[in-house]
């Protein structure tokens, strides 16, 4: 699978360019996504992720605040800095939602899904 064909299949990066947003990192029945909110004052973890659950044709509660559930898996949430044109990436941050954080393991994750990228964080 190419770089261009992964990035369209696993990430889904913001429509507007704002300078900060709420992403959300999850797997989803053994595959992980990446999704990157358009507001980051107006858009909820939840809105993001559930977004990304419909758009697999997967059902997911917005309600729940459960790290995991049937077919999916939260590995990391926060904010995050997406400078698409430079490929730079910063996350940082929590989400007061799901009270989960940017994870060691998640940044991992991240730098696979975005490999010629420039991925930086911040605990």
């Amino acid at each position: 699978m190419s770089i261009e064909d992964k990035l369209s299949k696993y990430v889904k990066f913001p429509d507007n360019k704002v300078w900060l947003n709420k992403f959300v990192l999850v797997n989803l029945e053994g595959e992980n996504y990446l999704s990157v909110g358009n507001h980051y004052d107006t858009e909820e973890h939840s809105n993001i992720l559930a977004q990304l659950a419909e758009s697999k044709k997967l059902s997911f509660d917005k309600t729940s605040r459960a790290l995991e559930g049937e077919g999916y898996k939260i590995l990391s949430m926060g904010l995050c800095n997406i400078d698409v044109r430079k490929k730079i990436a910063y996350f940082f941050g929590q989400s007061v939602q799901y009270s989960i954080d940017v994870t060691d393991e998640g940044i991992e994750i991240i730098k696979g899904l975005l490999p010629d990228w420039s991925v930086r964080y911040h605990k």
